[in-house]
């Protein structure tokens, strides 16, 4: 008999090993030493980062080695109204710019939008 709706939702309410769904892997010894070696400086990276203590940038920032004005001709204006939320550096706010749209305004949480 299969299960009933009401069954089958409980079922995968169930979080972690003890999941009726779950399938544990069966690791070596030395998978399972490199697994919890990479958590382990995964967690003090994170912890490190919080305070504040790793160097910025973190990761090399690359250049772009284009004009994104010059990929994509500016068109002619459309008529048509853009709001940008998220906007990031604006990659998005100049495609919408260049398409023929005209902006209301753009947003984004993080301060260092702001300042591009």
């Amino acid at each position: 008999m299969a299960p009933s709706m009401a069954l089958k939702a409980k079922m995968y309410v169930k979080r972690g090993t003890n999941a009726p769904w779950y399938k544990g892997r069966e690791l070596t010894d030395e998978q399972r030493d490199r697994f919890r070696a990479t958590t382990l400086a995964s967690q003090a990276a994170k912890a490190k980062a919080l305070r504040g203590e790793c160097e910025l940038p973190k990761h090399p920032i690359p250049l772009a080695n284009f004009d994104p004005l010059k990929l994509m001709p500016k068109l002619t204006p459309n008529g048509l109204t853009a709001l940008s939320l998220f906007s990031g550096c604006g990659g998005l706010d100049i495609g919408f710019d260049r398409a023929g749209y005209s902006h209301i305004a753009s947003y984004d949480i993080l301060p260092e939008a702001e300042e591009v």
